[in-house]
């Protein structure tokens, strides 16, 4: 039954998901991409399972430059928490989640202040970083802080 059901099943979810703002409706159609990545992983159905991480994948709006609202950061709680519990179902359909994984730890980063990742790798202090990161102003410590401490307890459960 999931096998017919699961597209029209994951546009109603994504429709609703992409236009309301309500909490109640959020939480359950995140529950509903939890349960169904669930279900296609133990059916095998490797399309359904990957299309339903990918859309939610994009849901957490990491690889857009647009406004995180409380529905993309539960999107991305939503995405950690699938790949923590079920993470060994996820076979192929990791690529999405190491992808907002990976721009999650990069957003940290210029929160931080470092333009570039190589000078996180590398050590390196960037001498003009003062005057040209996105951050740099007269309170760019407090920016830094503060995006730092707002993503850090928005992701931690």
């Amino acid at each position: 039954m999931f096998d017919v059901t699961w597209g029209p099943v994951m546009g109603a979810f994504s429709q609703i998901l992409e236009q309301t703002n309500d909490n109640t409706c959020i939480s359950l159609c995140l529950n509903g991409f939890i349960f169904a990545i669930r279900l296609a992983s133990h059916s095998d159905m490797s399309v359904a399972r990957e299309t339903f991480v990918t859309s939610l994948a994009k849901f957490t709006t990491l690889g857009a430059i647009k406004e995180m609202k409380k529905k993309n950061i539960e999107c991305i709680r939503t995405l950690l928490s699938i790949a923590i519990l079920d993470g060994d179902q996820l076979a192929e359909s990791w690529g999405p989640v190491l992808q907002c994984i990976s721009q999650l730890g990069r957003l940290t980063l210029s929160a931080s202040g470092l333009r570039r990742d190589d000078q996180f790798l590398l050590g390196e202090e960037d001498e003009k970083t003062e005057s040209s990161g996105f951050f740099r102003n007269s309170s760019s410590a407090e920016v830094s802080s503060l995006c730092t401490f707002t993503l850090c307890n928005e992701i931690e459960y």
